[in-house]
């Protein structure tokens, strides 16, 4: 989600919108909803990004396949980070 490619609305575009800095030694609430193949951001409860992949370009596997799958993976760069709170709801 975070490497943009190309701005846009279309499928294997983002429509990324920046609301600001982030402030240091604050906790911010980060969502991400994933329906099918629609992956939409929300940053302290304002849409970041909006994402649907390139035909073919599959993330996961069909609930068809394994309904009750799928990897959650927490990822930082630079300085210090923490998480906490996480949840997942169907």
């Amino acid at each position: 989600m975070y490497k943009i490619k190309t701005l846009g609305t279309g499928p294997g575009q983002q429509n990324y919108q920046k609301h600001g800095n982030l402030a240091a030694r604050q906790w911010h609430r980060y969502e991400i909803e994933v329906n099918n193949q629609d992956y939409i951001v929300r940053l302290d409860d304002k849409e970041a990004t909006r994402f649907r992949p390139s035909v073919g370009d599959k993330r996961g596997n069909p609930p068809s396949v394994d309904p009750n799958s799928g990897f959650i993976g927490l990822q930082t760069h630079t300085g210090n980070v923490a998480f906490a709170n996480i949840r997942i709801k169907t």
